[in-house]
């Protein structure tokens, strides 16, 4: 019981500090960014208002239960970070992506995918901190201007030089023998 009464003791004295306070409403700007990222068995590839970047996944090895729809929130958490990177904070931006499960995912907050999930949470607590208000829309793939980039080809695009922690790294590590 001394657990539990120091578990209330410490929530009494969090809420009652005096400078605590929450708001929430929406930001009052809208982005006009482009924002677009796709991922193939061969990377990520993020599109920012006409600049293209790729992130190489690593051989599936080891990377048990990583399917698209994971690495497609994966695209799409190396697109926050990115805009993130370039200053956006304090709005409401919009996402193209061109992945259904990943858009519905995002609008519950969870997936079916353990690996998803986790990579959703980060997403919300960055979006969080800077806080954006993420609006995630469904593309075809034919008009998901990250498509060439997920599979390595930006040419047509300028370069988007960013040194971004790519979100696999925590599956390769949990899956790295001990």
């Amino acid at each position: 019981m001394s657990g539990l009464r120091t578990e209330l003791r410490d929530w009494a004295r969090y809420l009652h500090t005096p400078e605590l306070s929450a708001s929430f409403s929406l930001p009052s700007s809208v982005s006009s960014m482009q924002i677009f990222s796709d991922a193939s068995y061969e990377g990520c590839g993020i599109v920012v208002d006409g600049s293209a970047t790729f992130w190489s996944l690593p051989g599936r090895d080891g990377m048990k239960d990583v399917d698209i729809g994971v690495m497609e929130t994966w695209a799409l958490h190396l697109a926050l970070q990115a805009v993130i990177a370039l200053g956006l904070h304090d709005c409401v931006a919009t996402f193209h992506v061109d992945n259904m499960g990943v858009v519905y995912a995002a609008r519950k907050g969870r997936s079916r995918s353990k690996l998803t999930n986790i990579c959703l949470n980060d997403i919300a607590e960055r979006a969080l901190g800077a806080n954006i208000v993420m609006s995630i829309i469904y593309v075809a793939s034919a008009d998901n201007l990250a498509d060439a980039p997920s599979r390595g080809n930006t040419s047509g695009y300028t370069s988007l030089s960013l040194d971004l922690a790519v979100p696999w790294n925590e599956v390769l590590r949990t899956a790295a023998p001990r």
